[in-house]
């Protein structure tokens, strides 16, 4: 029976699949994506509207509250489906180049240890780097914005309501 021993460089090459995986588009989408839902959920939970704005030099004052919330909610969606569009395919090539690594890393390396825990502890710790760097670079921000999203809508849908 062959001996296992645990390979610390396994560790970076762990780095090395996580490792900018988004492409710069992709950034960018999740970053306004997370700009315009932290936006949104704190206008939707605190009620508070900005009573003017202003851009480009230009003030709006006096504008419909719905009106207002009706453009972010438009922001968040169009966020949300271009992150959507954008990281769709690095996820993919990141989920494939990790199979293929587990599938490298499934081969037993024979060495001087006979102790299974090491080599055990150290997959169960690329398992859950990987597990919490697609929850941070995917996951979190759908889930943020669809947040953001439903919220800001039952605000136009309430806004006369308090909820």
């Amino acid at each position: 029976m062959p001996e296992t021993d645990y390979v610390p460089s396994e560790r970076s090459e762990i780095n090395k699949l996580i490792e900018n995986r988004l492409n710069e588009v992709a950034r960018k989408e999740r970053r306004h994506l997370l700009i315009f839902s932290t936006f949104g959920l704190f206008i939707s939970l605190t009620g508070l509207i900005p009573p003017k704005i202003s851009a480009i030099g230009v003030e709006f004052t006096g504008f419909d509250n719905r009106i207002f919330l009706i453009f972010l909610l438009l922001f968040i969606l169009y966020f949300f489906i271009t992150f959507l569009i954008y990281s769709i395919t690095d996820y993919k090539k990141a989920r494939a180049d990790w199979i293929d690594e587990g599938k490298k890393s499934l081969n037993v390396r024979t060495g001087q240890s006979k102790h299974l825990l090491p080599v055990l502890w150290g997959k169960f710790g690329r398992w859950a780097m990987y597990k919490l760097w697609f929850f941070l670079e995917f996951r979190l921000p759908f889930i943020y914005g669809a947040t953001a999203f439903f919220t800001v809508l039952l605000r136009i849908i309430f806004i006369g309501v308090h909820i």
